[in-house]
């Protein structure tokens, strides 16, 4: 069982870097809106965590290997999550408790994956084979059985063979899939986009939200938290000239109006005032 920084190759190298047998910096993105930057945040450890955080991308681009550049060191004596945890306080001289804090949400927000590999018995034993021909036709189905273990885990035989924290986690990721699913069709987001929408004091119809409502499911989660954000942002920081200035739900929607951040007045400039006419 392996952690991963997801995307390291994408996020955190670039043409210098890659160049590099060994690395004594890392280039770290300084984008402060970012969605999954401020989840981190939010909470009342959001400051330690990002600190461990940043203590983990930095021991992750230490590794020697260029090819395992953003993989997190394993234990020294154990695999399991306490193990790792123990030698990324052991390495930033972090305490391991907060490691064991931060990882379970650096897996939930996606800045961390598990990956596992199951060799096959073949594999391991290459011999095996040649000094008993016939176990395979004797048991045919144990290969098929050995070859799945990598791709199911719900049958019991699997999970109880399979390392208990590689459990836990794929039962994690199912239960937040599930409920990402559920908020994409007709749960707390779409509630949460409505009621924000309307704060907004632009008159909107129920025909309005019912002709938003298939694009807002084809949203990922991040997207969906993403564009309630930033309808209080716009708000707040009155992007519009007023209410009647709002584009309908779809059209904030569809254009993901959420990433155009609000533009400061310009000093002694007049007000274009034809904004938002045709939003309507």
């Amino acid at each position: 069982m392996t952690y991963r920084i997801c995307g390291w190759a994408r996020h955190f190298e670039n043409s210098a870097s890659r160049k590099l047998k060994q690395l004594l910096w890392v280039a770290i993105p300084n984008s402060l809106n970012d969605e999954k930057y401020l989840t981190l945040i939010d909470h009342q450890n959001g400051a330690a965590h990002f600190g461990a955080w940043m203590a983990i991308v930095q021991i992750a681009s230490k590794q020697p290997l260029q090819e395992d550049r953003g993989k997190l060191p394993n234990g020294k004596n154990s695999q399991t999550i306490g193990g790792i945890c123990h030698a990324l306080g052991r390495i930033s001289r972090l305490p391991a408790s907060l490691f064991e804090e931060v990882l379970p949400r650096l897996i939930e927000i996606g800045l961390l994956e598990i990956s596992a590999e199951f060799p096959s018995t073949s594999a391991e034993s290459p011999n095996t084979s040649a000094e008993s021909p016939n176990t395979s036709a004797e048991s045919p189905s144990t290969s098929g059985k050995s070859a799945d273990t990598g791709r199911k885990l719900g049958n019991k035989e699997t999970r109880d063979s399979a390392p208990s924290e590689l459990v836990k986690a794929i039962d994690i990721e199912k239960v937040h899939a599930s409920d990402a699913r559920t908020q994409n069709s007709n749960g707390n987001g779409w509630t949460a986009f409505q009621e924000a929408y309307r704060s907004s004091g632009r008159q909107t119809t129920e025909a309005d939200f019912a002709n938003c409502k298939p694009l807002w499911t084809k949203l990922e989660l991040t997207d969906q938290l993403a564009c309630v954000k930033g309808i209080r942002r716009d708000i707040e920081k009155y992007k519009y000239s007023g209410p009647e200035f709002w584009p309908k739900p779809r059209k904030y929607v569809f254009e993901r109006e959420w990433d155009r951040k609000p533009q400061p007045p310009k000093k002694g400039g007049k007000r274009d005032l034809m904004e938002g006419v045709f939003d309507a």
